[in-house]
């Protein structure tokens, strides 16, 4: 599956992988963010979705992105809840330093892009990359590293794509991270919290005002003509202590 650059191609393939037909695959952090097994979880009957189920409970802010960071903004997001689920505590990440590894300003980047940077080097918090005048970011300084790789995902789920993967991530408590084409613009990624009749739902990276309180609502319909199999849709686990 190759995904699509916000703007321009990725260079970036996930190789290939073939799954058996209602099962997820599974990709490992720590630098083999590439390599898939089978993790046989088959998709949940659409008979047994139930309205109002995720992890909104874990949502606590709403980010308003700068041009082209919609995919890390939609990723740090992901991994903030992630780590809450995980029982960690509940931290503002700093999208503007995962975007300045993946992305150059106004060009965007891609899922597996912001993905594999969050899982091989992490991600510094608002407060450890503060930001300047216009966004500007201060040089890496002192043990940055060790800061970043405090704050790492260790498991994402390539789901294909696919909806129906989605909601059953949900129902697993799984925080998603998703890419389509949006309803009335173009290629946009965000992090997904919660499926309610019918719709994804999630905190958008366009501020408050926008939708339900910062909220977005996509449907099944909206997904599959935006091409979320194509740009790629993946369920996260944070890195906890003992990983």
């Amino acid at each position: 599956m190759s995904e699509i650059a916000y703007g321009q191609p990725t260079g970036f393939e996930w190789g290939a992988n073939e799954r058996a037909s209602g099962e997820f695959a599974k990709c490992f952090g720590d630098g083999d963010i590439a390599t898939y097994v089978d993790k046989g979880i088959e998709l949940l009957p659409r008979d047994q979705w139930v309205d109002g189920t995720g992890v909104d409970d874990f949502v606590e802010w709403i980010r308003k992105q700068l041009d082209g960071m919609c995919a890390s903004n939609g990723a740090v997001s992901a991994l903030e809840i992630a780590r809450a689920i995980a029982g960690q505590k509940l931290i503002r990440l700093s999208a503007e330093d995962l975007y300045d590894h993946v992305g150059r300003w106004g060009t965007g980047s891609t899922l597996g892009d912001n993905i594999r940077t969050l899982s091989e080097i992490g991600v510094r918090t608002q407060e450890q990359a503060p930001t300047g005048r216009n966004n500007w970011l201060p040089s890496r300084s002192g043990d940055w590293k060790a800061d970043a790789r405090q704050n790492r995902i260790h498991e994402a789920i390539d789901l294909g794509g696919n909806f129906e993967a989605v909601v059953t991530a949900l129902h697993l408590r799984y925080v998603c991270f998703i890419g389509l084409s949006w309803p009335g613009g173009g290629g946009h990624a965000v992090c997904c919290t919660s499926y309610n009749n019918g719709n994804l739902r999630g905190p958008n990276s366009w501020g408050a005002s926008y939708g339900d309180k910062g909220f977005y609502k996509l449907t099944e319909r909206e997904c599959v003509r935006g091409r979320m199999k194509s740009f790629g849709a993946f369920a996260i686990r944070a890195a906890t202590e003992s990983d």
